[in-house]
């Protein structure tokens, strides 16, 4: 992603998105990005960007009270922990810092189940995202 593509998204999530962690069962748990705006032409292009990266996009369109159309974004999947490494957040850097979190604990339950050597260093990976992104 290049730096205009990551400060706009950035600056989009901050101010009109939400990082969202389900908790669908016992032993997993989801990290999802949804987008909510009035805007089709921004949610195209914040669609356009998430489509090349390589992110799964959901996108949906529904009437408010005033008549206008309401079209929402939602993004999730494996590419998660990569994507939100490059994201430069200011007021949702609490839920960033808690999405880091639990795909570096989910990483480390796949490495003790499957012994992927992948999986070994992404701790300290992720200290050094967290320490060039929030100092």
């Amino acid at each position: 992603m290049g730096k205009f593509e990551n400060a706009y998204l950035s600056g989009i999530i901050d101010g009109e998105g939400c990082i969202c962690i389900l908790h669908p069962d016992l032993l997993s748990f989801v990290v999802k990005i949804d987008i909510g705006m009035t805007s089709k032409e921004t949610i195209d292009f914040c669609s356009e960007i998430l489509q090349s990266n390589g992110m799964p996009v959901f996108r949906n369109e529904k009437k408010i009270k005033s008549g206008k159309s309401f079209y929402t974004l939602r993004t999730s999947g494996g590419r998660m922990f990569n994507f939100l490494s490059q994201l430069k957040l200011v007021t949702k850097r609490k839920q960033i810092r808690k999405a880091f979190l639990i795909l570096y604990f989910q990483s480390l339950r796949k490495h003790v189940y499957t012994r992927n050597p992948l999986y070994t260093d992404i701790g300290e990976l992720m200290k050094k995202i967290w320490r060039v992104n929030y100092g």
